[in-house]
């Protein structure tokens, strides 16, 4: 246990050290500040982008709008972004050699991988956090209301955990992979299969993709009955390749 310590605090300040923490951070706060603006001033955007003879009229933004605007944003640049930032977490150690030289620090193949999903799900959910408070604090100044706390914990939640999944094929796609370039083109893939879950006839509604679909509505206190569902099927998901890639690697000379 003292070796999964000591290795966590050095993946840690490895995400320091290479800035990965600041620039999640940045992104999502950059879209949780501009989402609200963008939306709140949406018609005289419009207004200001076309001249007197084109007249379109735009229905008066609400609160609900912002959020849809922030999840919208951040679930396709969002996702992208967390790629970047972990895709050669295991194949860029196993290009470097670093694998090896930590292997041999007392550690085993399954504190390697498990220790560096959850550093980088760490960084991805203190980013998110801050994002969502930094999003609902714009909102309520905005439009007088942003709606309820933990209605607002539950859209971050939905897309929490749809980014935990990601994570996770994130880093099994890093341990299959001997370069990152491999690492980057199989998480994409991954991330696109995932976006496209929910539209499987019959189980999309339990498929991760959903959470995506239905961030905005948790926000505003709508829930679906089966989310509960989605939720767990998508965590053994993500079990299901965290354990995969501590196999894989296991299985391979590093």
């Amino acid at each position: 246990m003292n070796s999964y310590r000591v290795f966590f605090q050095k993946e840690w300040m490895e995400i320091i050290r290479t800035k990965k923490l600041y620039i999640l951070m940045g992104v999502f706060a950059f879209f949780a500040m501009l989402s609200p603006v963008i939306t709140r001033y949406m018609s005289e955007i419009i207004a200001l982008a076309t001249d007197d003879l084109m007249m379109i009229t735009v229905p008066p933004t609400t609160w609900i709008d912002s959020w849809s605007q922030f999840y919208g944003n951040i679930s396709q640049i969002g996702c992208i972004c967390v790629i970047f930032m972990f895709m050669g977490c295991v194949s860029g150690e196993k290009q470097s050699g670093s694998a090896a030289l930590t292997l041999t620090k007392n550690l085993t193949y399954t504190g390697f991988i498990i220790v560096k999903y959850i550093a980088a799900a760490v960084c991805f959910t203190f980013s998110i956090l801050i994002a969502g408070l930094i999003c609902y604090a714009y909102t309520y100044y905005l439009f007088g209301y942003a709606g309820k706390i933990s209605d607002l914990f539950m859209g971050i939640a939905a897309y929490s955990i749809f980014t935990f999944v990601l994570l996770s094929m994130t880093v099994l796609a890093s341990t299959i992979a001997r370069n990152t370039a491999v690492a980057a083109l199989l998480s994409f893939c991954g991330f696109i299969v995932l976006s496209l879950s929910n539209l499987v006839p019959g189980i999309g509604r339990m498929l991760p993709g959903t959470l995506l679909s239905k961030t905005v509505e948790l926000s505003h206190g709508i829930q679906s009955p089966d989310i509960i569902w989605t939720f767990i099927v998508t965590i053994i998901i993500a079990a299901l390749c965290v354990f995969l890639s501590i196999r894989l690697f296991e299985r391979q000379e590093i």
